[in-house]
């Protein structure tokens, strides 16, 4: 769009991803820790929420799609009505805009 300046893109994880990871790593490491300290048949279900902890953040990492959005500078002569329709305003830090694109 004419009269805005984009400064800078970002990528962000979305939120389900950054659960999944995080559960997904204490699911390994309590679950691991878990086994060795267990003897017996309980050992071998420790070690296998241990893996499906690491099945989870692979599963995570492949599949995300990040979520994009812009830093943005907006002239005076742009009309905002269709810079709202375009973007979609995450927040605002003065006179720098941080919007992400409106699909479709």
């Amino acid at each position: 769009m004419e009269g805005v300046t984009i400064l800078d893109t970002i990528k962000d994880l979305p939120g389900w991803a950054s659960a999944v990871i995080i559960v997904g790593i204490m699911l390994f490491v309590l679950c691991g820790m878990a086994g060795f300290s267990v003897k017996d048949k309980i050992r071998y279900i420790f070690f296998a929420f241990s893996i499906l902890g690491v099945i989870a953040i692979i599963i995570a990492i492949i599949t995300f799609s990040p979520e994009i959005s812009y830093r943005v500078i907006v002239d005076d002569n742009v009309n905002m009505n269709e810079f709202f329709q375009k973007y979609e305003l995450i927040r605002r830090e003065g006179l720098i805009y941080i919007v992400r694109l409106i699909e479709g």
